[in-house]
């Protein structure tokens, strides 16, 4: 969540601070696509905080706490799902 404009090139991704160290992600057009109904509010965050658009917007969703009750509770993580190739973004 804590993208930058300044990473984002029109032909993907600049990380500046991944987890592996700095490198390029290609966007798919469906990814292209969010990032280009995003709004330019004057915040160098992508998805700024609702509260302080000077703070990117935090991980913590009252959304996931609502997956995690529907899924029993468990104790499940993002990247988790990501991993095992369940997790997708709905535009």
């Amino acid at each position: 969540m804590g993208l930058r404009w300044s990473e984002v090139r029109e032909d993907g991704l600049a990380l500046t601070d991944a987890k592996t160290g700095p490198r390029t992600v290609p966007l798919s057009s469906g990814a292209r696509a969010i990032l280009d109904r995003q709004p330019r509010t004057g915040s160098p965050f992508v998805f700024p905080s609702l509260l302080d658009p000077a703070r990117p917007r935090c991980l913590h969703l009252p959304l996931w706490d609502r997956v995690r009750k529907e899924a029993g509770n468990r104790v499940v993580g993002q990247f988790e799902l990501a991993s095992q190739g369940k997790w997708c973004f709905r535009a």
